[in-house]
């Protein structure tokens, strides 16, 4: 029977010194990503709207990469659990191969399409440049961040993330002084505005993958044969298997933010502007939440490599019951503060105003979500990735994308 009270001390310590990295390593994301923004509103709406029409062109074509990571994490997990040391850089290896062959040729064919992609979402002629500018710059990274995702997981897999927080922190800290660089012109170098901003993303990218690829292969090539041994069909069919439902699902996540943004788009450019922000602020209580989730998604998958059946049904549980309240008191805290934390990206009264209302509904409701993407995780730590891909399409297609037009289109609640 499941146990559903609050964990004891020893899943305590478990649980937090596993997440606690990782979660570090997810917030100094969010929290440039904040300050890109916060640079890029310096720019205006028309920026800010292009950013979000970019951005979310760009995850969705890197969500593919995310089903794979998953992939490799929860093999990654299962040989460690099983002790098997020498296989634990197996399916690394094979994730690399998926992401170039995956990579390479969707970065072309971006580049080339761009301007016709960005004038689906905006019929406004300077948001389409900029946004057709900001996306053949960020794509160029494409390759570069499904490098790095696949090295993040294998480290996750292994119980050691804090190697990946560290290179993490320090590339995102680069990332910013690159873009603040690239976008007001530092240095003698010319003030390139958004297409700087991408240009720093980019770089910061390539310098993050090489810098993964080194440690990896100094501290992990001989004992686990990282870079070392070639996939063989055996590896590459499991990495397949689990990765395929999760990539099919990551895609339709990003494509199902795609369509929220062109509603976004028909509503008009300062409500685009407006969704850009607030889904980059509450990312600051997501990104936790996916933190616990994975921290869950490795110990349920160690647990089944040890075969442990029970205590891999417990771990979900556990990691909910702390993460839940985590997520709900900073919420609560952060609320009081939504009209300041708008007004740091947002220059415009009545665009600020907007926005009031969504991030408010975001910080008192976002820990239910967090606490249902821990079960999700582990559901991919388990292998169930295809049950995870179905529900999801059910959620998102079934009830948000028509709901969202029902609501904010035609019935004109914007």
């Amino acid at each position: 029977m499941l146990n559903i009270t609050f964990p004891n001390q020893e899943k305590r310590k478990q649980i937090l010194t596993l997440s606690t990295p990782i979660i570090l390593g997810m917030l100094s994301i969010n929290i440039l990503d904040l300050v890109d923004t916060a640079m890029i509103g310096h720019l205006g709406n028309k920026a800010l709207a292009a950013t979000g029409f970019g951005s979310f062109i760009f995850f969705t074509l890197f969500s593919v990469l995310i089903g794979v990571s998953m992939a490799v994490q929860s093999v990654t997990a299962r040989r460690f659990g099983e002790k098997q040391l020498d296989l634990c850089g197996s399916p690394l290896n094979t994730g690399l191969l998926f992401c170039t062959l995956y990579a390479v040729p969707i970065s072309i064919l971006t580049i080339l399409l761009a301007p016709k992609i960005i004038s689906l979402f905006s019929t406004d002629p300077e948001v389409i440049q900029m946004g057709t500018d900001y996306l053949q710059w960020r794509v160029v990274g494409l390759l570069a961040i499904g490098y790095s995702l696949t090295f993040r997981s294998f480290w996750n897999g292994i119980k050691e993330p804090h190697v990946y927080t560290t290179i993490l922190i320090f590339t995102h800290v680069l990332n910013a002084a690159l873009n603040w660089t690239f976008i007001f012109g530092q240095f003698g170098l010319p003030a390139l505005g958004l297409k700087g901003a991408a240009i720093g993303s980019s770089l910061a990218l390539w310098i993050a993958a090489t810098v993964y690829a080194i440690v990896s292969y100094v501290k992990k090539g001989n004992e686990m044969s990282v870079l070392r041994i070639k996939p063989t069909s055996s590896i590459i069919t499991s990495i397949f298997k689990i990765s395929w439902p999760a990539s099919v699902d990551q895609l339709s996540f990003a494509a199902f933010l795609l369509s929220l943004f062109w509603i976004f788009g028909q509503v008009g450019t300062e409500a685009a502007a407006v969704a850009h922000v607030v889904i980059t602020c509450t990312l600051l209580l997501w990104l936790p939440g996916i933190g616990f989730g994975m921290a869950s998604l490795t110990l349920v998958g160690e647990s089944l490599g040890e075969k442990k059946i029970k205590k891999a049904k417990q771990w979900p549980w556990d990691v909910a019951s702390i993460s839940g309240p985590i997520i709900l008191v900073a919420g609560l805290l952060l609320y009081p503060f939504s009209n300041w934390i708008l007004s740091c990206f947002i220059h415009d009264p009545s665009t600020l105003t907007l926005g009031l209302f969504p991030l408010r509904l975001d910080l008192l409701t976002l820990w239910t979500a967090c606490i249902g993407g821990v079960f999700v995780e582990s559901l991919i730590g388990a292998g169930a990735t295809r049950t995870v891909m179905l529900m999801k399409m059910l959620i998102r297609w079934i009830i948000l994308i028509p709901g969202a037009y029902l609501i904010g289109i035609h019935l004109n609640y914007g």
